[in-house]
């Protein structure tokens, strides 16, 4: 009976340290990304966001009207929803969410 109780409580343990350690976490990335502008900030940043924005339009996933997409599909389908949920601006949300998936 003692030692199934130590393995609960250490159970209790080890879990509430993994939960301090994603919140610590989450706050640090966070308080980073909230100091960013609503800018681009890398070149990668604008070929997604205008492959969301055409999935969102109706076009697909390209670049233009003559450039086809050569990148995997789910980061511009990830951001075409939340474009679609919080705006065309909203970055501060994709990378919201990113710092808790992170």
């Amino acid at each position: 009976m003692m030692y199934d109780a130590a393995i609960r409580a250490s159970a209790r343990t080890g879990s509430a340290f993994l939960v301090a350690l994603f919140v610590a976490a989450f706050l640090v990335r966070a308080a980073y990304v909230v100091t960013l502008d609503e800018s681009l900030q890398f070149a990668d940043s604008v070929g997604y966001d205008a492959l969301a924005k055409n999935l969102l339009a109706g076009k697909g996933l390209v670049f233009d009207e003559t450039h086809q997409v050569v990148r995997a599909p789910f980061y511009p389908i990830f951001l075409a929803a939340c474009y679609e949920l919080f705006g065309p601006g909203a970055l501060l949300m994709p990378r919201l969410i990113q710092c808790a998936v992170g």
